[in-house]
């Protein structure tokens, strides 16, 4: 029977810039063996930060290999903007994607509300 092979951060750091290439990817110290990686992304422009993204892998026995993609403006500390989870690394992208793009939407319909209502007819 063949060994399957163990995920490392060197496997983890390869499959993010995969995906996710206009990043700059800090991929952080295991904490939990291999069932836990985390790493940060940043986009900036000159010197100040106009993204940033953190992405987390999890392996549990009932749940198999599940990751969380997480978005915000410009830093870390604050809120972040949206949450987006699956199976794979592609499908918690777009999770994440489809949730600022409704947001995107919502909020862009209150505001062409608002700026009607502004406007005498």
């Amino acid at each position: 029977m063949k060994k399957e092979k163990t995920f490392t951060t060197s496997d983890f750091r390869k499959e993010i810039k995969k995906y996710m290439p206009g990043f700059k990817w800090t991929v952080h110290k295991q904490r939990l063996g291999n069932d836990f990686f985390e790493a940060t992304g940043i986009q900036s422009a000159g010197f100040n930060r106009t993204g940033t993204m953190r992405i987390e892998r999890r392996t549990s026995h009932t749940m198999g290999i599940r990751y969380e993609v997480k978005v915000d403006g410009y830093g870390t500390k604050g809120n972040w903007l949206a949450i987006g989870t699956g199976s794979t690394i592609r499908q918690a992208l777009r999770d994440v994607q489809d949730t600022c793009e409704w947001n995107a939407n919502k909020y862009r319909g209150v505001a062409t509300m608002i700026q009607d209502a502004r406007t005498e007819k």
